[in-house]
């Protein structure tokens, strides 16, 4: 049948008037020449080009296995007619334009040699056969097999404890209990997971001293033991007595005793320093050492006393005079005299840099005299001036309990004296 298709492929090129037998011929001795060559290659170029190849599965199915080749061009019989007789070609479809042939796998090389040589353009489409369809379905036979051994691996996995771990725990002797507890449990590489008893092994824990809180939790092979410790607990330091003393000359108006014992009472008068609550509280006949804390609160008294003349000398400004200076180079001019006995003096400078530069002092002299205006202030406006001062002394923290004035007058004007008297804490 082989040759048939072979007789046929022949005519159909005598047909179309095209003499290439002595081509074959010399193509197929040319083929037979490079083919010995390759053999006699050395086995290291050999292992190179192997090398390239992705795998020894492909290679083997190369050597054994059938290739669908298709060659781009209206006269591809042409290159069949070309093909060496030891060559076994099958054409699996053909077109106007182009071939498509099926030939064994250890021919492809000698096929695609003569098709560059000729010039054509080709596609190597698949490997097909039966070898390289086994060899497929070995492969995917190996990964239904890898994906079934890591199924197995990972059930083996999470029914067997392969990690403990114990955190939270900051004290070496806890750790050890905790560890000889968990041993004794079997929570140990290689246990069975399923034999592990969290609830029970927590609340063994949690029994022991200095542990508030205790988990203990599987996430599949995965022992994780959480640990909380309890908080150190509070010293206590012995507290020496201490005392309070006041800050301020006051009458005492109120003791609030924290710790101690208060010797002062409502309506004594304490001075800058003096004991008003002594670190120490009495039991029975023994006076027991403590902490003393507390607020004493008492009368302190502000007093300010000022001076209201009958007449005061108001400013008033009389003539002007302005005296003009010019300075060049920098150089400052010196003041003019003024015959006015009392003056102010206001003093401007103007630069000009156009052509010479220079400068433009300008001194203005300002008469002052003195005239004389009586006091136009009564009693209580002078009251409340004083009044407004001693509150800004004491700041409005205090508490103003009464307000006591006392005005006497001189020759040229009246003192007027206001005495506060203010509660605020004077320990």
């Amino acid at each position: 049948m082989l040759k048939s298709k072979k007789s046929e492929i022949v005519s159909r090129a005598e047909k179309e008037s095209v003499d290439v037998v002595d081509e074959r011929n010399n193509s197929a001795n040319i083929n037979k020449k490079k083919a010995r060559k390759r053999l006699e290659k050395p086995i290291e170029t050999k292992t190179r080009k192997r090398a390239k190849h992705l795998n020894r599965l492909r290679v083997f199915a190369n050597k054994f296995g059938k290739t669908l080749v298709k060659i781009n061009s209206k006269n591809a019989f042409k290159a069949l007619a070309a093909l060496p007789n030891d060559i076994s070609v099958k054409i699996v479809e053909q077109g106007d334009s182009f071939v498509i042939i099926k030939v064994l796998s250890k021919h492809l090389d000698e096929v695609i040699a003569i098709l560059n040589r000729l010039c054509y353009d080709y596609i190597i489409i698949k490997i097909i056969g039966v070898v390289p369809s086994f060899f497929g379905l070995l492969s995917r036979l190996g990964i239904v097999v890898g994906l079934a051994l890591a199924t197995v691996a990972c059930l083996i996995c999470t029914s067997f404890i392969t990690r403990v771990s114990v955190s939270g725990a900051s004290d070496a002797s806890l750790k050890m209990q905790v560890a000889a507890m968990l041993e004794e449990h079997g929570v140990k590489r290689g246990g069975k997971v399923a034999d592990v008893d969290c609830d029970a092994i927590s609340k063994q824990i949690l029994s022991l001293d200095g542990v508030a809180f205790a988990s203990v939790s599987k996430n599949g092979g995965q022992i994780a033991v959480y640990i909380k410790e309890e908080l150190p607990r509070a010293e206590f330091e012995e507290i020496l007595g201490s005392t309070v003393k006041a800050t301020k000359r006051a009458v005492v108006t109120r003791v609030i005793v924290d710790g101690g014992t208060a010797v002062v009472k409502y309506g004594d008068v304490v001075n800058v320093g003096d004991l008003l609550i002594d670190g120490y509280t009495e039991y029975g006949e023994d006076k027991i050492p403590v902490q003393a804390s507390g607020e004493v609160w008492g009368k302190v008294y502000y007093q300010k006393k000022l001076y209201f003349a009958n007449t005061t000398l108001k400013k008033v400004y009389g003539k002007t005079k302005r005296v003009t200076k010019l300075s060049f180079f920098g150089k400052k001019p010196k003041t003019p005299t003024c015959k006015f006995e009392k003056y102010e003096l206001e003093v401007s400078v103007a630069k000009n840099e156009f052509f010479v530069p220079y400068e433009v002092y300008t001194y203005e002299f300002r008469e002052i005299a003195s005239v004389s205006e009586s006091r136009a202030l009564t009693d209580e406006e002078m009251k409340l001036c004083a009044y407004s001062q001693v509150l800004g002394e004491i700041g409005t923290a205090v508490k103003v309990l009464d307000t006591y004035y006392e005005i006497k007058e001189s020759a040229d004007g009246k003192y007027v004296t206001v005495t506060v008297e203010a509660e605020e804490k004077i320990s």
